[in-house]
């Protein structure tokens, strides 16, 4: 279960079940776009809770960042790999 709130209205925005164990999320570029760690994938969702992309490079994440710079979404998993993914262009750069 995923909610995003307004902190200083103290508003819902969106809320909506994954139906899997959430690891970690972070916005991206803006808070229109979520990427989420989940059990096996890390997955992006749109603002509306709807499923935008699979990312199947990252396998087992338990964690991730975006450095906003670059445009790279990080993830570290089970194995100990640091997995880069450029944003704008989709593909993977380094792991």
């Amino acid at each position: 279960h995923l909610a995003v709130m307004d902190s200083h209205n103290l508003t819902l925005h969106t809320e909506f079940h994954v139906q899997e164990r959430v690891r970690d999320a972070c916005f991206l570029h803006n808070f229109s776009m979520l990427a989420i760690a989940q059990a096996n994938h890390v997955f992006i969702y749109d603002d509306t809770g709807a499923e935008v992309h699979k990312l199947d490079d990252h396998h087992d994440p338990f964690a991730i960042d975006f450095l906003p710079h670059h445009w790279l979404l990080t993830s570290v998993g089970r194995q100990g790999i640091l997995r880069f993914q450029d944003t704008s262009t989709g593909q993977l750069v380094s792991q």
